[in-house]
């Protein structure tokens, strides 16, 4: 009967991730509280854990900042109570991002740093990488210098491309892009939406491609650039 039981909390949990995706917030919410109280009743911490990681971001979608720090909290107590460090490492950045959207920049400095050291600590190169690059849009949105924002979103490139996250790398480079675009360097700006273009290009994405290559060439209308490109970037063979 419990293993039935813990099936059926896992069915839910799984459930709730599709309503999730597919931005059915309520339906989602409701599935993951179902879950919840299941993987409870079975004493499964980490379906607890998952579940309220799930409610957190419903609430995030919903704009209920309050109510998603608070079960981000919970989650990140359960995560550390059971020695998962890159679940936790999970839960703190998104506790970053929240204070981010919600414009508490120096919170969100304070939670992305702690969130990249615990990636660090456990390996994890691809959530490092994404710690920068929040980082990089959190100092753009607080107004620190340029030479700061410009640091947070190479280092995040450097490292999605050297772990082979090569669609992370094109997210951060259309940051960067569009960055470089503000601050009137816009020679700079159209090479990097170009690259972006290549990346979305050799990931077979070509509609996310076109804009970017649109926009290099606007800036920069004597650039060489291909209407389309192979399947595959050059990097990708290495």
């Amino acid at each position: 009967m419990g293993q039935a039981r813990l099936e059926h909390a896992r069915e839910l949990k799984r459930r709730g991730d599709v309503h999730l995706a597919s931005a059915g917030w309520l339906s989602a919410r409701e599935l993951y509280q179902d879950a919840r109280a299941l993987f409870a009743e079975t004493e499964d911490a980490e379906g607890q854990a998952q579940c309220l990681r799930g409610l957190g971001d419903v609430a995030l979608k919903l704009k209920e900042s309050a109510e998603a720090e608070r079960y981000y909290e919970e989650c990140l107590r359960l995560c550390q109570s059971q020695g998962s460090a890159v679940a936790a490492a999970e839960v703190i950045e998104r506790l970053g991002d929240l204070h981010r959207l919600a414009e508490r920049w120096d919170q969100a400095r304070l939670r992305l740093d702690e969130a990249s050291r615990a990636y660090e600590h456990a390996g994890h190169t691809q959530g490092v990488a994404r710690c920068h690059g929040l980082l990089g849009e959190v100092e753009r949105m607080a107004g620190a210098d340029a030479a700061v924002v410009l640091d947070h979103y190479q280092a995040a490139r450097d490292l999605q491309l050297a772990s082979g996250d090569l669609r992370g790398a094109a997210v951060t480079l259309g940051f960067l892009a569009n960055f470089l675009k503000d601050l009137g360097q816009h020679t700079r700006a159209a090479e990097v939406y170009a690259q972006t273009a290549e990346l979305y290009d050799g990931l077979g994405l070509q509609h996310r491609a076109a804009p970017f290559r649109a926009a290099a060439r606007r800036l920069d209308p004597t650039l060489d650039l291909p209407d389309t490109a192979a399947p595959k970037a050059a990097w990708d063979e290495d």
